[in-house]
């Protein structure tokens, strides 16, 4: 299961920024402790090797936070075109926290986040933005750009986590939605919207889809991946009765109905044993096949699951391998097949970034890194949350650093730091200056 940081908290992580940053920044630091806490979520990469990387960006004297975004070209450079010197930060009200879990870039160019939207005096629910390519808000998308989609009424709660583009330019956003705030059950939560961001009518019930896996569970998506036959598979975490987790998977037809010809009537629920906790992450094979991550308190898995939504035998032990015993929560998948697998771990005075690939039947892969792993260290604590390999088989990770900035670091593919991104393959970014000019 993934960790989430509350602003608080990154508040008091963040605290550790007065003292002195580490001189790997590609930006330049301000002497004194930044004004912007930031934190990156997710990543996009482009196919002419430009990189989106967007999160949410809290400022410690308003005590707000917004969904942040920003655009660095193929050699790691803030891009100038886009937005503010490369940056942009999106407010759904004064009187509304925000961020971004989430980020797709269209085949135009124009760049999709979603997240949630948090009111002060309200309640929870999927946010969703679209920016041109000059890192505007669009004004042909929903209103002035911005999307807030609700599930349910009262005191439900909704937030989206995962994002998907259709070939056809529909939009899907992923998430939880859960019946009350402050107890009940836990529902995987779909959305999906026109080019011109309205809800789709022929998806779900009006553009929504609400998938339950029977009463006294709780279910939420991790991954979201769309088939070629433009089938939806979402991966994600199951609990059930007595503190049992599990991983689920569930399979939806274009219309957004379940398909039954997937799992149980298009659901599955695989119990990999001992406490190991639900998909954060799942990408889909040229054949069709599902790999997922999972976690348990110590170690990463991977497993792999048929078409039709059986472990996969030929895949580990029994459909499983063990991954790394540290824990990671990212999955990507090269063009050779190969399984990158990236997150962090507690190395030396705080955590780095780490990552370790896979051969297709799931055995480490020697020649990556060292020994199949690679460690990455900030100057200071550091923590991964996106992965992504892009066109030419780089392989780039995204973050923070202290909480305060971002981090992206680019790879090689045998695992090198490649040198020709940002400052010896790091880049570190700050949205203080862009608070500062709204």
């Amino acid at each position: 299961m993934r960790k989430r940081f509350t602003f608080a908290s990154l508040i008091a992580l963040g605290g550790l920024g007065a003292l002195c940053h580490s001189s790997l920044a590609v930006e330049s630091s301000p002497a004194r402790a930044p004004s912007s806490i930031d934190n990156a979520y997710a990543l996009a990469a482009e196919p002419d090797g430009t990189l989106v990387v967007a999160g949410v960006s809290g400022n410690r004297r308003e005590g707000r936070r917004r969904m942040a975004v920003a655009r660095y070209t193929a050699r790691g450079r803030p891009d100038p075109s886009f937005g503010l010197g490369g940056k942009a930060l999106t407010s759904f009200g004064s009187a509304t926290n925000s961020e971004a879990r989430a980020v797709a870039v269209q085949a135009d160019g124009k760049v999709v986040l979603a997240g949630s939207l948090e009111p002060d005096h309200g309640r929870v629910g999927f946010a969703v933005a679209r920016y041109t390519k000059r890192g505007r808000l669009d004004p042909s998308f929903g209103q002035g750009g911005k999307v807030v989609t609700r599930f349910g009424a009262g005191s439900s709660v909704s937030d989206a986590e995962r994002l998907a583009i259709q070939r056809d330019g529909k939009i899907v956003a992923l998430g939880r939605w859960f019946r009350s705030a402050t107890n009940g059950p836990r529902f995987i939560a779909l959305a999906r919207y026109t080019p011109r961001g309205r809800l789709d009518p022929s998806f779900g019930n009006g553009g929504k889809v609400v998938t339950s896996f029977g009463q006294g569970s709780g279910v939420g998506g991790g991954a979201l991946m769309i088939r070629a036959d433009r089938k939806l598979v979402v991966a994600g975490e199951y609990s059930g009765p007595g503190d049992s987790f599990a991983v689920a998977l569930a399979r939806y037809k274009v219309d957004g109905t379940l398909d039954p010809s997937f799992g149980t009537h298009g659901r599955v629920v695989s119990k990999l044993g001992g406490y190991i906790g639900g998909a954060s992450s799942a990408v889909l094979q040229g054949d069709g096949k599902i790999v997922i991550d999972a976690t348990d308190q110590s170690h990463s898995y991977l497993a792999r699951y048929t078409v039709d939504g059986k472990l996969d035998t030929s895949f580990g032990a029994g459909g499983k391998a063990v991954a790394s015993k540290r824990v990671l929560l990212q999955l990507a998948l090269q063009r050779d097949g190969k399984l990158i697998v990236g997150g962090s771990v507690v190395a030396g005075h705080g955590r780095a970034f780490a990552l370790g690939r896979y051969s297709e039947d799931g055995g480490i892969d020697p020649s990556f890194g060292n020994g199949g792993k690679v460690f990455t260290d900030f100057g200071s604590p550091a923590v991964a949350n996106a992965l992504a390999v892009q066109a030419n088989g780089k392989i780039v990770v995204a973050g923070s650093r202290r909480f305060n900035d971002f981090a992206v670091a680019r790879y090689v593919s045998s695992g090198r730091l490649d040198d020709s991104f940002g400052n010896g393959g790091k880049v570190t970014t700050d949205f203080s200056s862009v608070w500062a000019r709204r």
